[in-house]
C-alpha cells in the first residue's frame, strides 16, 4: 500500500518564500519608484538618472541594504529640497 506523502510543510514552506519575495519586489518597486520621483525633482546634473534610481531599487531587495537604500532616497530628498546654487553659496 502506497502512502501519499504530507506536503502541507512543503506548501507552507513555498508559501512563506513567495511572500518574502513579494515583500521584496514590493520594496524594490518603491525604492526605485520614489528615486525617480526625486530624480526628476532635483536641479543637479546627473549624469544617469535611470541606473541612480535603479541601483537605490535593487538595494531595496535584501534587508542588510536596505537600510544603506534609505540612505540613498534621503540624500536624493534633501537634493530635490535644496537647489544646486543654494548648496554652492552655502559651500563658498
Amino acid at each position: 500500500m502506497t502512502t501519499i506523502p504530507d506536503t502541507a510543510g512543503e506548501v507552507a514552506a513555498m508559501q512563506a518564500y513567495l511572500n518574502r519575495s513579494a515583500g521584496m519586489l514590493f520594496r524594490f518597486a518603491s525604492y526605485w519608484l520614489i528615486a525617480t520621483l526625486l530624480l526628476q525633482a532635483n536641479t543637479y546634473a546627473i549624469p544617469s538618472p535611470f541606473f541612480v534610481a535603479l541601483s537605490i531599487g535593487l538595494l531595496g531587495l535584501t534587508v542588510s541594504s536596505a537600510k544603506v537604500g534609505q540612505l540613498g532616497l534621503a540624500i536624493l530628498m534633501v537634493m530635490a529640497i535644496v537647489p544646486s546654487n543654494t548648496l554652492a553659496n552655502l559651500i563658498n
